[in-house]
């Protein structure tokens, strides 16, 4: 979601208009996926608190990711049908 989505959709939305390109929900989007992947937490191995955690940090990004995305697409959007750009820019986000 993050590489696929999230960060292409942002920088055409900060390249294209006047958008300010938000490095702290990304970033945060990264630190949360990456709390999840220590060895205790995904070998299974850990207790239900520790498990929970992870679920909740999972949801967490989700929202996050979404939010940006949703965000981004609205602002290229906006940007497009001002600018009357081609639509070829979104065949990459469709691949």
């Amino acid at each position: 979601m993050l590489e696929r989505w999230v960060e292409p959709m942002e920088t055409f939305a900060w390249k294209l208009g006047d958008f300010k390109y938000d490095h702290d929900s990304i970033w945060y989007s990264w630190k949360l996926l990456l709390e999840n992947h220590p060895h205790d937490s995904i070998c299974g191995c850990s207790s239900e608190e520790v498990h929970r955690d992870v679920d909740m940090r999972f949801e967490r990004l989700r929202q996050v990711t979404n939010q940006i995305s949703a965000t981004s697409a609205i602002r290229v959007a906006q940007i497009v049908a001002r600018n009357r750009y081609d639509i070829a820019l979104f065949l990459y986000l469709l691949a």
